[in-house]
This record gives C-alpha cells, sequence and structure tokens, in this order.
C-alpha cells in the first residue's frame, strides 16, 4: 500500500521549521513503498459537521497487505482483494460476495487524495506530530473540501487523515425528515508495521469456499453463509 499524495497547490503556508509538506510527505511515502507486507488498525468516525465533535457513527478496522494483495475489515465486514478473485463478506447479514478481482478502494491509499487541484496547504508542528491540511478549489473533481494528515514526527508514519466532504448529507434516521450537514471521515492508524506475520492465507480462495462438483459453498466460519457468485471462473 502507499501513501502517496500528489502536491500541486497555488498556495503553500507553513512555520519554517526545515522540513516542507512535499518532504514530509515524500518520508512518510518511505515507510511503507517498498514494504512487502504491511499491516495496522484503524478507527473510522463520522462526525456531523466540519466544526462539530459529534459521532455519528464508529467502527473499528484492520487491513493488512501481502504484496499486491489487500485484506480489509471494517466492523462486522470483510473486503479479500486477491489476485485472483475478490470478496465481500457481510456478517451482520450472513452474506457472501464472489467474483473476478477487483482494483481495491481502500479510503487511506492516496488516490483518494487527489491533491492536484488543491488551493492552499498549510502546515503546523504539534510538537509530537505534523498536521497539513489541504484545501480544494471550490468546484474540484474531489468529494472532499479539505484533507488533514498527522504525520510522527520521529518515524514518518501515518497517525490520521480527515477527509471534510464538500456535499451535505442527511444525518436524519427519520425516513421524512431532513437534517442535512457536511461529513467530516476521521480515519485514524495505529500498530503500524512493515513487518507483521504472513498471513497468505487470507487470499487463498479455499480460505473461504470449498468446491464439490463444480458448486461452491462457503466454508469453515462462513458456512451456512449465502453465496452470490459474479462470474468467477
Amino acid at each position: 500500500m502507499k501513501f502517496i499524495i500528489v502536491l500541486a497547490c497555488s498556495l503553500v503556508s507553513f512555520v519554517s521549521f526545515g522540513l516542507s509538506p512535499e518532504e514530509i510527505i515524500e518520508k512518510m511515502n518511505s515507510n511503507y513503498m517498498k514494504a512487502d507486507r504491511l499491516e495496522y488498525n484503524t478507527v473510522y468516525s463520522l462526525l456531523k459537521g466540519h466544526k462539530s465533535t459529534q459521532v455519528v457513527e464508529s467502527y473499528q478496522g484492520y487491513v493488512y497487505r501481502e504484496n499486491k494483495d489487500l485484506y480489509q475489515r471494517i466492523h462486522n465486514t470483510e473486503f479479500i482483494y486477491g489476485q485472483d478473485f475478490f470478496s465481500k463478506i457481510n456478517h451482520d447479514e450472513k452474506r457472501m460476495e464472489l467474483g473476478v478481482p477487483r482494483v481495491n478502494q481502500n479510503m487511506e491509499v492516496s488516490d483518494v487524495v487527489n491533491l492536484e487541484s488543491c488551493s492552499k496547504v498549510e502546515l503546523f508542528d504539534k510538537g509530537s506530530y505534523y498536521s497539513i491540511k489541504m484545501y480544494y478549489v471550490f468546484g474540484a473533481q474531489s468529494p472532499f473540501s479539505a484533507v488533514m494528515l498527522r504525520v510522527n514526527k520521529k518515524d514518518f508514519k501515518l497517525l490520521q487523515i480527515d477527509l471534510f466532504y464538500a456535499s451535505f448529507q442527511n444525518f436524519s434516521k427519520e425516513a421524512l425528515q431532513q437534517d442535512n450537514a457536511q461529513a467530516h471521515l476521521k480515519i485514524e492508524f495505529s500498530k503500524m508495521t512493515t513487518k507483521p506475520k504472513s498471513k497468505s492465507d487470507l487470499f487463498e480462495l479455499a480460505h473461504y469456499v470449498s468446491k464439490t462438483k463444480n458448486i461452491l459453498n462457503p466454508t469453515g466460519k462462513y458456512s451456512g453463509y449465502k453465496l452470490i457468485e459474479n462470474q468467477l471462473n
């Protein structure tokens, strides 16, 4: 997994303390780009409003990447991006989707944070970490109005990403009521390591399904789950 972020902005504002935002992000990238394996825990928190501290939903998560294969768990849902197959497993619904390989859409990946059209970058020294906040030009092809990174000063590991959505969404739990606000998604990272124990079995099809007379059935802890196949040979 890479945390590559392109900075091509019209204005960069930061206190001069040696490193620029580009240099900090480059050092952060160097932690992950050459690693064969990567593992970390996450906490996803959805907040109502950009300035609010009100957490609407919060979920624990986990990510493991081995070469080009990626496993992600968010709350009670697993996503497996293998070279030979893709699977989404919802434990609440006891449902397994199985299909052809897909490019992972992991929210932590820099592809989500494309900053070529940002208008301003602010860098602050917060003592134990750097805070980099990037603002987007109004009308840019991005769902975010701003993105903020926290990067550990000691080892340049990514600590947190804050995604400030430009559009409004309805937070009301009542079908006929409106409670609109701009969403703020906070993703916190912990226990990040580039030397985890190999878990290659997560990317083996036999870990999830067994085959009897050319019929696939969920197996192991997934036995009894409803299987939905999508063009898997």
